[in-house]
Formats: C-alpha cells, structure tokens, sequence
C-alpha cells in the first residue's frame, strides 16, 4: 500500500534539489594582468594572506562545501552606474566573452567576504542562470568595482608585478 508521506518526501527530496546551488569555480579560476584597465589578479606569494583565504575556498569547494554560504555576505547583484561599463570591459577581456549590459545585467553578481575573513578587497564575480553559479573572475585587490576615494592606478602599481597565479591553488 502506497502512503502520501512517502511520495510527499521524493517530492520533497526533488525540490531540495532542485534548490541546491551549482557552483563552478573551473572556468575563470585563473590570474591575468590588464594593464590598459589597471587590473590584476596575482598574489604575491604562497605566504600571503590571499593566497591562503583563496586556498581554504577552494578545498572547500572540492569537498563539496557550499563556498557562498559559507565565505560571502549576500549576493549584491550588479546596478547601473558608470563604473559598471569598466565592470564589462574587463570581465570580457578576461573572460573572453562579449557579456553586455542590457542583456546580462541581471546574471552577473559580486560577492564580498564575510568579515571574519577579515579581507575587505577580495571579489568574487559569478554569472547566476537559475541555480547555476559561473566564475567570471576573482578580483583580489578591489581593481573591477573601485570606491570614489580609492586611487586605482596607485592600487594597481601596488601588485602590478605580483607572479602568484591563482591557478596554484588548485
């Protein structure tokens, strides 16, 4: 004899599913320089503490940890200003991928450490198609979005000679 409790938990257990987030760090989880936008995605060595938080993440996510939950404030998608135009141009250079505004503004969101990781400049930017979260790039030095009173070409100076690809965390 058939129960309603037992349907009603594989519909459950399907929607749980169907809920769960799709995370894939493999496409983007790479460093490049782009110095004609001031932008670069080094650390500077495996002794530096970017090297190490992004390390953690990336275990983490191997093992199947939900890496959002568990390292990043909420999602902020991104809005309309002027400095969403810079935002584009160097996602698609880095991604190689000619993303737009007016069709892709609603995908794309950054992601900010939670603050006991006590890094304030490290970005993760993710392209979200239903419950599909796609790496476009980590910004480790707050290059891509920068604030009113940040001076970008002194930041970039700062690690534009930095050689730690994030690919060695792998």
């Amino acid at each position: 004899m058939f129960t309603n409790n037992r349907f009603k938990s594989s519909f459950e257990e399907q929607d749980e599913k169907e809920k769960r987030r799709v995370i894939n760090l493999a496409t983007n989880l790479k460093s490049k320089k782009l110095p004609n936008y001031k932008f670069a995605n080094y650390f500077e060595s495996k002794l530096s503490q970017e090297y190490k938080l992004l390390s953690d993440i990336y275990c983490d996510y191997k093992k199947g940890i939900d890496i959002i939950e568990k390292y990043f404030n909420n999602l902020k998608y991104i809005g309309e200003s002027k400095k969403i135009i810079r935002m584009f141009k160097i996602i698609n250079e880095f991604t190689g991928v000619n993303y737009t505004a007016e069709e892709d503004m609603g995908h794309i969101f950054k992601l900010d450490l939670k603050d006991e990781y006590k890094n304030k400049s490290i970005r993760f930017y993710f392209y979200k198609i239903q419950n599909s979260y796609n790496l476009l790039l980590i910004d480790l030095y707050h290059l891509v979005i920068y604030t009113n009173s940040q001076n970008v070409e002194k930041d970039y100076k700062k690690v534009e000679k930095y050689s730690g690809n994030i690919l060695l965390i792998k």
